[in-house]
């Protein structure tokens, strides 16, 4: 589960930066767009996980972060082009593919988390040997901890909706596990 969550958050810190998306700019996206994007998305550098692992591997420290970022981009930037994309509707297909499939995937691992939460929410307000103060404190900070993640999906799945036409989500969600594969993320959280 701690690798799915790593690669979610790898993957949406890529979608925010390199990703700046605007729905009515953009046509949506179609089916062969969508089969041409999953065939060339695995050559892009930096924008899966593997190519994330093989940028950091490369900079080992030896470039700053701002400069090491700028590089990564350019190299993005160049193998799309060579793959004959313009660049700004290969990001727009790549942000908008990105956000439906990092929300299904943090829907799955919500379900999966949820009740475990509540199993030791309860655990600590059964348990004898903790005191009233401290099942109040610890309790106040996994209901605080469970707010912010809240806040910031609501704000995540408000930003999906104003982005991304239903068609479109429709059709991400139909090539999930393509996708999944594309990008070097795991299907669930296990």
């Amino acid at each position: 589960m701690r690798r799915f969550f790593m690669v979610c958050v790898s993957v949406m810190f890529a979608v925010l930066l390199c990703a700046p998306v605007h729905a009515g700019d953009q046509a949506p996206i179609d089916k062969g767009e969508l089969d041409r994007f999953l065939a060339d998305l695995p050559e892009t550098p930096g924008l899966t996980a593997g190519g994330m692992e093989k940028m950091n591997a490369v900079k080992q420290g030896k470039t700053p972060d701002m400069e090491f970022m700028k590089q990564g981009m350019e190299a993005s930037n160049s193998a799309i082009e060579k793959k004959g994309w313009d660049t700004d509707r290969f990001y727009y297909v790549f942000g908008h593919v990105m956000m439906v499939t990092a929300m299904e995937n943090i829907d799955r691992l919500t379900e999966q988390v949820a009740p475990q939460m509540a199993e030791a929410m309860k655990a600590i307000k059964d348990n004898p040997n903790i005191s009233q103060a401290q099942k109040k404190q610890m309790l106040q900070q996994m209901d605080q901890g469970m707010m912010g993640a809240n806040a910031d999906l609501k704000d995540m799945r408000a930003r999906v909706k104003k982005e991304v036409p239903d068609s479109e989500k429709r059709l991400i969600l139909s090539r999930y596990s393509e996708i999944c594969e594309a990008i070097g993320m795991p299907e669930s959280p296990d």
